[in-house]
C-alpha cells in the first residue's frame, strides 16, 4: 500500500484538490485568481458580470477584476448599461 501525505494540491491552474493519506482525492475548491504552489492565489475578487467601467465605457468584469468585451457607450453608461440615444437629439 502506498501512503500519501494529506495535503492540498493544484489540480490545474484554476482548481485545488485535497489528497488523502490513502492517495485518493476529496474536496475540490475553485481558485478564481489561479492555483500556485498548492494554494489559491490571494487577492481582490470581483463579482463577475457586465457593468459600467466609468461614465463612458461598459464591459464584462471577471473574478480577477480585469475587464473583457469593453465597449464605448456613445450616450454614457449608467446603472450597468449603456444609455440609449435620447429622443430629442438633433444632428447638425
Amino acid at each position: 500500500n502506498t501512503i500519501c501525505i494529506e495535503q492540498w494540491k493544484c489540480l490545474n491552474h484554476e482548481t485545488k484538490i485535497f489528497k488523502l493519506a490513502n492517495c485518493s482525492f476529496t474536496q475540490r475548491l475553485d481558485c478564481p485568481l489561479g492555483c500556485f504552489n498548492e494554494t489559491c492565489k490571494v487577492g481582490k475578487i470581483c463579482e463577475t458580470g457586465f457593468k459600467c467601467i466609468d461614465e463612458e465605457r461598459y464591459g464584462f468584469q471577471i473574478a480577477s477584476c480585469s475587464w473583457e468585451s469593453i465597449t464605448t457607450c456613445e450616450f454614457g453608461c449608467v446603472n450597468s448599461t449603456c444609455n440609449e440615444e435620447p429622443e430629442n437629439v438633433t444632428i447638425p
